[in-house]
This record gives C-alpha cells, structure tokens and sequence, in this order.
C-alpha cells in the first residue's frame, strides 16, 4: 500500500482566528513546491486506517510491493525487533544463527555507532520509511542512508560468487506462489571476518 502524505497550508490572520481554522479544515491538500519537498512529503506517510483493498498486482499477477513503507508501531512489542510477532520477541534462529548471534552481541560494537551502514534486515526493520520500486524483473529498496539495493527477480537466479561483498550483501530473488523470496550472500561484516 502507497503511504501518501501532502502538506497543507496553514494560514493564520491575527484577529481572525475562527475564519483561520475554518479555512484550515477546509482548504485542500496543496501539492509541494520542489521535487526535494515531494520526496519529503511521501517519504512521511500517513497510517492508511481506511477499509480493507485488495493486494495490488503488477503486470505479471504477482503482488506489487511498489510504495513507501514503514514499520508500525504496536503497544506492548518493541520496535524495531523483527522478532516482534514470534514467541518472546525472537526469531526463529537455526543453532548456527543463535551463535552467531550471541557472539555478535556481546563482541560487536554497533555498527551504526561507528557510522557504519546497518545492513540488512536492520534498514528493513528500523523506525526509518523506505521505499520500494517494483517491476516483473527487478525490486530495489532506496534507504534515508542514501544508500539503495536492487535486486533482481527470477527462477534459477544464483548470486555471481565473484561479487564483492558488500554491506548489504548480493542478492537474487524468486516467487513461491504470492511470496518473494529474496536469498541474500557475499555479506560483509566490517567488525569481524565476511560471512
């Protein structure tokens, strides 16, 4: 779903106040003046609280992920945890992840601290908004960070093994019926050796 937001004009008149807020209630959404101010715009969004749609489709039938999008805040689960819908707010780790992980936290400082990129799934589940551009053939999510990834889409797509890794790794992507799999390798760690 497009997360949409346009600002709105306020005017105040001293003296007039009641005439003002009339005006603000009913004056229309004004369109922003600069591109710089449009992105900014879009890129705030607005909660859609709207009634139930149908999932958009792209050309080939497949759901189009093509929007700005932003994690929501519940009452009660932490935010920022992708862990937040499963049992104890943690993911479904293999034994291998878990020690990966437990190594990670308490021998890793913070990435983000350093001015470091966060990688992935971190952008992905941070309070920040995103925006995703989707077509049959590729998906590419462009981050606040001024940093963007853009993968492509399709059966039998393997990640080049002489990539370079990077932050935000190398990725390919495929569909199993309406979910997109996206497989992600050539990670680079900067704290410790590339997984």
């Amino acid at each position: 779903m497009q997360a949409r937001a346009y600002m709105r004009l306020n005017f105040t008149i001293a003296g007039a106040m009641a005439l003002a807020l009339t005006l603000a209630a009913a004056a229309p959404a004004a369109e922003p003046q600069s591109g710089e101010e449009s992105i900014a715009a879009l890129m705030q969004g607005q909660p859609y609280d709207g009634p139930a749609v149908a999932t958009p489709r792209g050309l080939d039938g497949k759901p189009d992920f093509t929007g700005v999008w932003r994690p929501v805040r519940e009452k009660g689960k932490p935010g920022g945890n992708l862990g937040k819908d499963y049992p104890g707010f943690r993911l479904p780790y293999t034994e291998a992840g878990k020690r990966a992980l437990l190594y990670s936290q308490n021998h890793t400082v913070d990435p983000e601290a350093l001015c470091i990129l966060g990688g992935i799934p971190r952008h992905n589940g941070s309070g920040l908004p995103f925006e995703v551009l989707h077509t049959p053939e590729r998906i590419g999510f462009a981050y606040n960070y001024t940093t963007s990834r853009r993968i492509p889409i399709g059966k039998g797509l393997k990640v080049d093994p002489s990539a370079p890794r990077r932050y935000f790794g190398s990725a390919v992507a495929h569909w199993e019926g309406d979910t997109l799999v996206i497989a992600t390798s050539k990670l680079f760690d900067s704290s410790h050796d590339s997984i």
